[in-house]
């Protein structure tokens, strides 16, 4: 699939600054942006997510954010003290996603999902084909890779490479996915990765590509998910 240079916008976190080229299919809010924004800080991201979601009314775009964050590691609201192991060697923040507690690094791609859906059955949907475009990118990739029935996420055997957590506030979704590409794992030591004793592995460890085509495959992917073709 050929992707319009309009679907992608980089920027600085400037959410009043975007434009909406591209329509989504079976979303209320039918446009879309793409946006690149480079490496963040976690806070103001959860600060933007937070105020875009509870302001948005039905003329704002939904939005898909890429980006990378410094160190730090977060919890979510399942998350339990008993799931740090040692002495985290970087900030831990507190969030309102689903979830519990994961490590987020450079070398780590992530996704928010900034979505206007239906009904909660409809982001039960989501999830699914949040797994599946981490699937689908994978398998070009010559990995292979498959979602966990009990646990959210995408696993490559038993080690975690991609996890998932949302939040949805008035049909209105934010936080979204990770997924480790070329990082430090270590950090990962100090805890049970999303509330489970088990191991992470990344792309790099599987795979020869860059950072960037990892970028570019990702916005095919979500190209091929949720816009509209015709």
């Amino acid at each position: 699939m050929s992707i319009s240079s309009s679907l992608v916008h980089n920027s600085t976190l400037d959410i009043d600054a975007l434009s909406c080229p591209e329509r989504m299919r079976d979303f209320p809010a039918d446009a879309l942006i793409v946006s690149q924004l480079g490496r963040q800080a976690y806070l103001p991201c959860l600060k933007a997510m937070q105020q875009y979601t509870h302001q948005r009314t039905s003329d704002h775009p939904n939005q898909i954010w890429l980006l990378e964050h410094f160190p730090v590691f977060t919890q979510g609201k399942l998350s339990q003290a008993s799931d740090i192991l040692y002495r985290l060697p970087y900030p831990l923040v507190d969030t309102d996603r689903g979830g519990q507690i994961t490590y987020h690094g450079p070398g780590q791609l992530i996704a928010y999902l900034l979505l206007d859906i239906q009904s909660s059955q409809a982001l039960n949907a989501l999830v699914t084909d949040i797994e599946q475009l981490i699937i689908r990118l994978l398998r070009d990739l010559h990995i292979q890779a498959e979602a966990h029935t009990q646990h959210r996420g995408v696993y490559i055997a038993q080690a975690k490479i991609a996890s998932i957590g949302l939040r949805m506030r008035h049909h209105k979704t934010y936080h979204g996915f990770s997924l480790n590409v070329d990082m430090d794992l270590s950090p990962f030591d100090a805890i049970n990765p999303c509330g489970k004793p088990q191991s992470v592995t990344q792309i790099r460890e599987h795979s020869t590509v860059a950072m960037p085509e990892v970028y570019a495959r990702c916005i095919r992917e979500i190209a091929h998910t949720w816009i509209k073709t015709s």
